[in-house]
C-alpha cells in the first residue's frame, strides 16, 4: 500500500515520507513505553499503599486484642 500510492512521488519526497512515518512509529513507541511505565509506578505505589493499610490495620487490632496478663506482665505491643 505504501509503495502503491507513493508511485508519482520523487526520490526525496518518499525519503522525507519514510522519515515522518519512521518518526510517527518512534513516537508511538515512546508513547508506549511511557503509558507502561507510568502504569507500573501506579500499580507499585498502590500495592505499597494496600500492605502499609494492611499492617497498620494488623498493628491496631493486635493492640485491640492483646491479652491483658501480657500487658501486666510488660509485653504490650507499641
Amino acid at each position: 500500500m505504501f509503495n502503491h500510492s507513493t508511485k508519482n512521488l520523487t526520490r526525496a519526497d518518499k525519503s522525507k515520507l519514510q522519515k515522518e512515518v519512521n518518526t510517527n512509529n518512534q513516537n508511538a513507541f515512546d508513547n508506549l513505553v511511557l503509558a507502561n511505565l507510568i502504569n507500573n509506578i501506579v500499580e507499585h505505589a498502590s500495592k505499597q499503599s494496600h500492605i502499609s493499610l494492611f499492617i497498620n490495620t494488623s498493628e491496631s487490632e493486635l493492640q485491640a486484642n492483646s491479652d491483658p496478663r501480657l500487658q501486666e506482665l510488660g509485653y504490650e505491643s507499641d
